[in-house]
């Protein structure tokens, strides 16, 4: 009996070291509790000292560490905000925790769209990766700083809280009255605009060169320059130092890195200038109106392009002026002309003229595609519209894309812009 008390009493000793060997602190500065969340890979999170460590808690203002194993990556750690707690349930619009509406989360699934991330990998080449994400939406404020004071800090929002300029098209979600998180562009779908160009392309989550998406086939990380993204430029300045999209990481001042040599710990501050927005989330109306300007592709570490041929933007004659803002119109069924394809659904925008105007034929400089266009007329409304037909030869995929301009021209926020 005593020999055996002393083994089991060595095992926890000796496994210690192997569970929890680096330290994460979760920082709340917030005036209110916030129900935290985490999640990983490599290994479960634990206590500082030894034990089961639940991946989701409420913590009231203050810090609370918790140890995580060497090796742990494509990790996260989040705020939940809009909850609503009943009994044993948890409901949270932002950052819940798929099929598990509890406070306790399981640490196997990430949070629901929404949230501001603190994303890790640690003692990869012997180096720590983290950085501060906004690609799948913004919520709260957020800080990363590491013990080593020669590792940079990441950080969201302690600038400009951008819940409190957020364009109503990012505001998520989208059938709310309440601005509970701002989304990335690729998140809400918001129109793409092309290479430098201010043409417009319609948006699909799982098809479009901005997200480096193209259905199953592999896009290459250099044909997803920040040149395709809208708002980036004014997205960045509110996050200087986070990941605004998903192929951030090819400028500076998006992913960090930090030498494991001295095992640092992190902590992950919410709130760091004062509370957030999301803790009170503004009514809609409070949604601001930005500029759209896309990235220039400065700084480009691949030294990629800053457009790609595949995505190369379709060119049109002005022919006058719209006299009113875009909104949206009816959608444009997708046409396929292939046995073994996958579709592509696009939305048109339309404006009202201020006259009546004869319609143009839009020319296109895209290699590699079908294109053609058609003109027709509605009352006063004149639309050229163009049928952009790409074909990828991985898949032998056909896919056609509509892209809808009145007049030569749009209207993006109260700017117009060639089509």
């Amino acid at each position: 009996m005593h020999s055996s008390s002393f083994a089991l009493w060595l095992l926890p000793l000796f496994a210690l070291p192997s569970l929890a060997s680096r330290t994460i602190t979760v920082n709340n500065k917030c005036s209110s509790p916030l129900y935290i969340a985490v999640a990983g890979q490599g290994g479960s999170i634990t206590k500082v000292g030894g034990g089961s460590q639940p991946a989701g808690w409420l913590q009231k203002p203050g810090e609370f560490s918790f140890g995580v194993p060497e090796g742990w990556h494509d990790a996260r750690v989040w705020a939940r905000t809009g909850c609503e707690e009943t009994g044993n349930s948890l409901k949270c619009v932002i950052g819940g925790c798929p099929g598990e509406d509890t406070v306790e989360c399981s640490g196997t699934k990430f949070g629901t769209a929404g949230a501001t991330l603190a994303e890790f990998t640690l003692d990869r080449n012997n180096m720590d990766a983290y950085d501060v994400s906004i690609v799948d939406g913004y919520n709260l404020p957020m800080e990363i700083t590491a013990s080593d004071t020669k590792c940079p800090k990441g950080s969201c929002g302690v600038e400009t809280d951008i819940l409190g300029a957020c364009d109503p098209s990012l505001v998520f979600p989208q059938n709310k009255d309440k601005i509970y998180s701002c989304n990335s562009a690729c998140g809400n779908l918001v129109q793409f605009q092309h290479g430098s160009s201010t043409d417009l392309m319609s948006a699909d989550p799982n098809d479009s060169p901005v997200c480096c998406r193209k259905g199953s086939v592999t896009v290459p990380h250099t044909d997803c320059p920040n040149t395709y993204i809208p708002f980036y430029k004014v997205m960045k300045q509110m996050c200087r130092d986070a990941y605004v999209y998903s192929d951030d990481d090819m400028y500076q001042d998006a992913v960090f890195a930090c030498s494991n040599s001295g095992k640092p710990t992190y902590t992950v501050t919410f709130c760091p200038n004062g509370d957030g927005l999301g803790l009170n989330p503004p009514p809609i109306s409070k949604a601001v109106k930005l500029d759209r300007e896309p990235g220039d592709n400065k700084g480009n570490l691949q030294k990629g392009p800053d457009q790609v041929a595949l995505w190369a933007g379709v060119k049109g004659t002005p022919i006058g002026n719209t006299g009113g803002e875009s909104k949206k119109a009816t959608q444009v069924p997708t046409v396929v002309n292939s046995d073994e394809h996958q579709t592509t659904k696009s939305t048109n925008t339309q404006s009202t003229p201020t006259g009546n105007v004869n319609a143009v034929v839009v020319t296109s400089t895209v290699t590699q595609k079908d294109d053609s266009t058609k003109s027709y007329t509605s009352g006063s409304n004149v639309y050229v519209e163009v049928t952009v037909v790409e074909t990828v030869t991985v898949k032998r995929d056909i896919q056609d894309r509509r892209l809808g301009c009145l007049r030569g021209k749009r209207w993006v926020g109260k700017r117009e812009m060639d089509c």
